[in-house]
C-alpha cells in the first residue's frame, strides 16, 4: 500500500483552516512582530479559496489596525498584494452589467489616465492610484466570479462581532483613545476611521433590517445598530454621523416612494422623527459638544470651517491656478512636504499620505472641472442603475460615501477605508433589496 505524500504541519493546518477563521487569524497575527506579513499571506489564501470579497474587507481591517497593540509597520507596499490577487481572481468576463455605467467609467478612466500622464507632478503615484481605483470599480461592478448574496449574509453576521471585539478597548485608554486622547478609535488606527466604519456598518444593517433581508435576528440587529451609533458619538467623527443621517433620509424616501400605502402617516412620522432629532441635538450638551467638537463656534458651519476650512481653502487655491485639468489625481496640495512611499527595488513613488477635506473641493483641485464632471456622471450612472434594477441598497450606501467624504476624502483610497466603502457600495448594487 502506497503512503500518502507528506506535508509539513504548517501547510496542512493552513489548508484545513476554515475560511471563517482566516480573517480573525490574520487580525490576531498582527499582534506579533512581523506577524502582519503572515496576515497578508492568509488573506491571499482566502482569495485563492474564492472568498475575494471577504479578503478585501479583511485587508482594510488589518491595514487600519490600532498601532497601539498591532504591529503593522512595513506593509505600506505589501498591503496591495491581496487586493491585486483579488482583482485577478475576480476578473470579469466579456459580459457588461450596464452599458451606461461602463461608458461613464470608461470616460472617467480616460481622463484620469490622461491626468496622470500629462498633468500630474507625480505621474507614477497618479497612474498607480488611478489604476487601482478604476480596477476595483470595474471588477467589483462586473464580476460574475463571486457570490455577493453570500458575502452580504456573512457581513450581517460579522458586524455584531466587530462591535463586540471593539468595545473592550474603551476601558483601556491607552488603546481605545491612543490617537488623540479624546476620540474613541476601538481597534482601528484613528477615531475618524472607526467612526466612519461604525456608521457604514450601521447603515448596512439598518437597511437590511428594514427590508427584512438581514441574516441575524431583529433584536441582535437593533442592539448592534444602537451600539454602533454609540461608537459614532464616542469617536467624535462628525462626518460619520452626517453620512448615516443622509443615508437614513435616502433610505426613508425610498421606502415612502416604493409604496403609497399610509403615505400621510409616513410623512407625519418623518416630521416627528426629524423634530425629535433636532430638539435632541440643540438641547443635549453632549450631542451639541459632539457637533461643535467643544469649540467656541457659534454654528455648525463655523465649526466645520474651524476643523476643515484650511484644507478646503488650500484645495480651492490650487483649483483656481489649474481650473480645467487640476494638479494631478492623488497628488497632495503641497508636494514638497508630502510623505511619499516608494516601491522596493525600482524606487518609484507609488503612494502618498493625503489629508484633504470636502471631496468635491479636493476633486476639483486634483482633476479640475473636466475630471470632476466625469466623476459626477459616473455617480449618476450608478444611481440610475440602482433605481432601474431596484438595488436600492447601493444608492443608500453611495449617499453615505458621498456624505461621509465631506469631512475627509477617502473615496479614492484603495489601500484603506475607501476600499471598504466601495466594496459595500458595489455589493449593494449587485444584490436585490
Amino acid at each position: 500500500m502506497q503512503n500518502p505524500p507528506k506535508t509539513d504541519f504548517f501547510s496542512q493546518r493552513l489548508i484545513s483552516l476554515p475560511d471563517d477563521w482566516l480573517i480573525p487569524a490574520a487580525f490576531i497575527l498582527g499582534l506579533l512582530p512581523s506577524g502582519v506579513f503572515v496576515s497578508i499571506l492568509l488573506l491571499i489564501v482566502l482569495v485563492i479559496r474564492r472568498k475575494s470579497l471577504e479578503a478585501l474587507g479583511g485587508l482594510v481591517l488589518v491595514v487600519l489596525a490600532n498601532p497601539a497593540i498591532f504591529k503593522t509597520n512595513g506593509i505600506e507596499v505589501f498591503r496591495y498584494l491581496p487586493l491585486l490577487c483579488g482583482l485577478i481572481f475576480m476578473r470579469p468576463g466579456l459580459k457588461i452589467i450596464s452599458v451606461f455605467v461602463a461608458w461613464s467609467l470608461a470616460l472617467l478612466a480616460t481622463l484620469l489616465l490622461f491626468n496622470g500622464l500629462v498633468v500630474s507632478s507625480l505621474p507614477s503615484i497618479s497612474l498607480f492610484k488611478a489604476t487601482l481605483f478604476l480596477g476595483v470599480l470595474w471588477v467589483l461592478f462586473n464580476t460574475q466570479r463571486v457570490d455577493f448574496e453570500a458575502f452580504a449574509s456573512r457581513l450581517d453576521r460579522f458586524i455584531p462581532l466587530f462591535l463586540l471585539f471593539n468595545i473592550p478597548a474603551y476601558f483601556f485608554h491607552t488603546i481605545g483613545f491612543a490617537r488623540n486622547g479624546t476620540g474613541f478609535q476601538g481597534l482601528m488606527n484613528q477615531p475618524q476611521a472607526f467612526g466612519v466604519t461604525a456608521a457604514l456598518f450601521a447603515t448596512w444593517l439598518l437597511y437590511r433590517m428594514w427590508t427584512r433581508s438581514v441574516f441575524i435576528s431583529v433584536p441582535i440587529t437593533v442592539l448592534t445598530i444602537i451600539g454602533l451609533l454609540g461608537c459614532i458619538l464616542l469617536s467624535g467623527a462628525r462626518t460619520s454621523l452626517l453620512g448615516f443621517s443622509v443615508s437614513f433620509i435616502i433610505m426613508w424616501l425610498i421606502q415612502m416612494l416604493r409604496s403609497s400605502k399610509s403615505l400621510g402617516l409616513k410623512i407625519l412620522m418623518t416630521i416627528i422623527i426629524g423634530g425629535i432629532s433636532l430638539f435632541a441635538f440643540t438641547t443635549n450638551t453632549a450631542l451639541t459638544g459632539f457637533l461643535f467638537k467643544n469649540s467656541s463656534a457659534e454654528n455648525i458651519l463655523d465649526a466645520a470651517d474651524t476643523s476643515r476650512g484650511s484644507l478646503v481653502r488650500r484645495s480651492l487655491e490650487n483649483f483656481e491656478d489649474h481650473p480645467l485639468l487640476g494638479v494631478g489625481f492623488g497628488t497632495p496640495s503641497l508636494v514638497d512636504a508630502a510623505d511619499i512611499t516608494y516601491a522596493p527595488i525600482v524606487g518609484l513613488p507609488i503612494s502618498v499620505a493625503l489629508e484633504k477635506g470636502v471631496w468635491f473641493s479636493a476633486t476639483l483641485e486634483e482633476q479640475g472641472v473636466v475630471g470632476t464632471t466625469a466623476l459626477l456622471i459616473f455617480f449618476v450612472s450608478l444611481i440610475i442603475y440602482s433605481i432601474h434594477n431596484k438595488t436600492y441598497l447601493g444608492m443608500v450606501l453611495l449617499s453615505f460615501l458621498l456624505a461621509s467624504n465631506l469631512g475627509e476624502m477617502t473615496m479614492f483610497s484603495m489601500g484603506g477605508l475607501g476600499l471598504l466603502q466601495w466594496l459595500l457600495v458595489m455589493t449593494g448594487l449587485r444584490i436585490r433589496s
